[in-house]
């Protein structure tokens, strides 16, 4: 759900607001990877709290999985957000300069290698939702400047 609407709905909608004859499959390529980034920052926000969600009945995800598990996910979402932020690049869809979503890797490395150890460890891992957050918005804003700059690749009816 998360991914849906905060995705290639709201991509097609800002679009569509904005004046551009977008198709679903143009709000799929700009929106997927944006989305899937903030559903993993929603994901990690779950890590430090699952004793007490568990304690109260509130079967997230995380709580479902056990830490371990759900950690293992993380590098997962990472490489898949990246996938689909690059693939248009390969595809010829998007300019080179789309790749400046590489710019949320080091982000994206950082908040996997410390779920992974720590991910039992809710004092350890408390901010790892911030670190999401950050590679969600270094990444996104990577691809929306990349884009910007990177000349007219996509059809949107302007």
């Amino acid at each position: 759900l998360c991914w849906v609407a905060f995705g290639p709905l709201a991509t097609l909608a800002s679009l569509t607001a904005l004046g551009a004859e977008a198709s679903l499959q143009t709000a799929l390529q700009i929106g997927s990877g944006p989305a899937l980034a903030t559903t993993l920052v929603l994901f990690c926000s779950h890590f430090h709290q699952v004793e007490e969600d568990a304690e109260f009945g509130k079967q997230s995800p995380v709580v479902r999985l056990g830490t371990e598990r759900a950690a293992l996910l993380i590098p997962v979402g990472v490489a898949a957000v990246l996938a689909l932020e690059l693939t248009p690049i390969l595809t010829g869809d998007w300019p080179v300069t789309a790749g400046l979503a590489l710019l949320g890797l080091p982000l994206g490395l950082q908040l996997s290698r410390l779920l992974l150890a720590h991910h039992a460890e809710p004092e350890v891992i408390q901010g790892s939702k911030f670190v999401a957050l950050k590679f969600q918005a270094l990444s996104s804003l990577g691809v929306a400047i990349g884009l910007a700059v990177g000349g007219p690749h996509l059809e949107l009816g302007w």
